[in-house]
């Protein structure tokens, strides 16, 4: 469980940095 918790919290990780890129780019477009 903690092995897929891990991984979980890890793809969140990674969403929110390409959703903060995404918006950045939007932002200085």
């Amino acid at each position: 469980e903690v092995i897929d918790n891990m991984s979980i919290n890890g793809i969140n990780f990674m969403l929110g940095l390409y959703t903060n890129s995404e918006g950045s780019q939007y932002n200085s477009a």
